[in-house]
């Protein structure tokens, strides 16, 4: 958890990687940015995880090997130039960033295989 006060220039681990306080916030807590992330990128990663909610994974991972498997295949698609996947209407992208993030939120390793 990444709730312990941090001075200036202190680096902390959290889950989400390593925090540097870059300045002293008011309360000397460090302020995760969520305003700096592109509302198109959001979005997109929104919608891949309503189209995955619908074909019922949700946030579940079947396994490290799977969503591997899946956010390769994506990539792929979108640098052979296809933007959307033509099997449910999301943005190549976007499943990248929601499969990355359901890692990111179970914890989910290689070495887990």
């Amino acid at each position: 958890i990444c709730d312990k006060p941090l001075a200036l220039g202190e680096w902390h681990g959290c889950p989400m990687g390593r925090l540097r306080v870059e300045h002293n916030s008011p309360d000397d807590q460090p302020k995760l940015r969520y305003d700096r992330i592109p509302e198109p990128a959001l979005a997109a990663m929104a919608h891949a995880f309503t189209v995955g909610t619908k074909h019922g994974d949700g946030i579940k991972v079947e396994s490290f090997a799977t969503e591997y498997a899946a956010i390769v295949r994506h990539l792929e698609a979108w640098r052979r130039g296809e933007t959307i996947d033509p099997d449910d209407g999301h943005l190549h992208l976007g499943a990248v960033m929601a499969r990355c993030a359901k890692l990111i939120a179970t914890g989910t390793k290689w070495e887990d295989e």
